[in-house]
């Protein structure tokens, strides 16, 4: 069930990509490298014990172009704190993880708010990064469904979107608890 979360977020993650290709970022590639190496330590700093989630919660807030992308601020954020969450789960820290998934959420829920329906595309793509957070990561299944719902009704010929809901998981067991650490065998 972990390989469809992350197949569900990689889909998703290309998505999001996809539509962004087309911008034109100033010096990209020090840009992208430079908010990379800002996610990579603050994954590090709260997966060693350094600093507590919310600290480098705020630190990732305030700092500027957190993927390298022009992206509105929430949503850059929101998509920063889902790659430090992520990064946490690969060093096996998912209650330290768990914090970044709902800070994205909670970013991306004012970004939804702020995006107007004739934005059609753009809405729907934040609405799939949250319903991805919400069924892969934080238990929330009904919810993660009822955004996909929303994302299929502004965007109803989108072949991602179809797959991605014929790919939730019927089990919210398959979610965030599939990570917490397993005790040790000795």
């Amino acid at each position: 069930m972990r390989t469809l979360a992350h197949a569900c977020a990689l889909l998703c993650t290309f998505g999001l990509g996809a539509s962004l290709a087309a911008q034109t970022v100033s010096d990209t590639g020090k840009s992208l490298e430079e908010a990379r190496k800002l996610r990579t330590d603050a994954a590090a700093a709260v997966a060693g014990g350094e600093i507590a989630p919310e600290i480098a919660l705020n630190q990732l807030r305030a700092g500027n172009s957190l993927t390298g992308l022009k992206l509105d601020t929430e949503a850059d954020f929101a998509v920063a704190a889902l790659d430090v969450g992520r990064r946490l789960l690969v060093a096996r820290k998912p209650v330290e993880a768990e914090a970044f998934f709902h800070a994205a959420e909670a970013s991306l829920g004012l970004v939804i708010a702020r995006t107007p329906d004739s934005a059609a595309r753009d809405k729907a793509q934040y609405l799939e990064i949250r319903a991805l957070i919400r069924t892969s990561y934080l238990n929330k299944l009904a919810e993660g469904k009822a955004d996909l719902q929303d994302a299929l009704k502004l965007a109803p010929g989108d072949k991602r979107l179809q797959q991605m809901r014929r790919l939730l998981p019927a089990d919210p067991a398959a979610t965030l608890s599939n990570h917490k650490e397993q005790p040790a065998r000795g």
